[in-house]
């Protein structure tokens, strides 16, 4: 029995999760990586081992700050074994943020095609085939950077969130605001589940993120939330690499 260390470090926030072997036992999240969170988790042990995926600048903080919590740690850009196929044109530029969640969606449904709906400070889109290949898919912003660009590159609209009435048409600005973003992403989201559906009977729909349990109250396709699936496929990502 081992205990792993899988840790997300995002645009907006931190996720740490510990795990047992595969189980998930707890995660903690915070607006940014810190030595207290490790203590609530690990309650003075040290981890067998621990991931890494940052897509917000310089790891070499972090990576220290991991590496004083656990005996070795895997930073997965530096990955070179991986549970699925990446059939990716440019896999340079891909963010391990995607290629985690895809590892997640693949090992939670083996020999299906699962698309991978992560909405973040970006919303990705991303199919996993049923052999196991990332093939790729979308990127558009994601809902907070709708309501920051609609108020810095206009003169007039004010700065809105999400939590307010969103009504299907809006009766004034704020409201049209958040119909225009919520809906819009909402509809992006259930456009693209609808179109994989369609060419990939069988499909499988997941989706994860900050934002994901907010806004698959608006997606109109069958899509299961898991908030948790891009820890899962660190996770599976680190015990792939013990095994071999």
């Amino acid at each position: 029995m081992k205990f792993y260390l899988c840790i997300d470090r995002g645009n907006s926030r931190t996720k740490v999760s510990l795990f047992r072997d595969d189980e998930l036992l707890e995660t903690v999240c915070s607006s940014a990586l810190n030595q207290v969170d490790f203590n609530a988790l690990l309650g003075g042990r040290v981890a067998d081992a621990a991931i890494f995926s940052g897509v917000a600048g310089d790891d070499t903080e972090a990576y220290a700050l991991i590496a004083g919590n656990a005996a070795r740690v895997i930073n997965v850009k530096e990955v070179r074994a991986l549970p699925i196929r990446v059939d990716y044109k440019s896999p340079e530029t891909l963010g391990s943020d995607r290629v985690a969640a895809a590892v997640g969606a693949a090992d939670a449904f083996p020999g299906r095609n699962v698309l991978v709906v992560d909405a973040g400070s970006a919303l990705t889109i991303d199919l996993v085939t049923e052999d196991g290949a990332f093939v790729g898919g979308r990127i558009s912003p994601g809902m907070t950077m709708r309501f920051r660009a609609l108020h810095r590159f206009t003169g007039r609209l004010p700065m809105v969130t999400a939590y307010g009435d969103v009504p299907t048409e809006g009766y004034d600005t704020k409201s049209s605001i958040r119909a225009g973003v919520v809906r819009g992403i909402a509809g992006e989201i259930s456009s693209a589940v609808k179109h994989y559906g369609e060419v990939l009977p069988g499909l499988v729909a997941l989706m994860t993120g900050g934002d994901a349990s907010f806004l698959s109250g608006y997606v109109n396709e069958n899509i299961t939330v898991d908030e948790n699936l891009l820890v899962k496929g660190l996770n599976r990502i680190l015990l792939y690499n013990e095994d071999i």
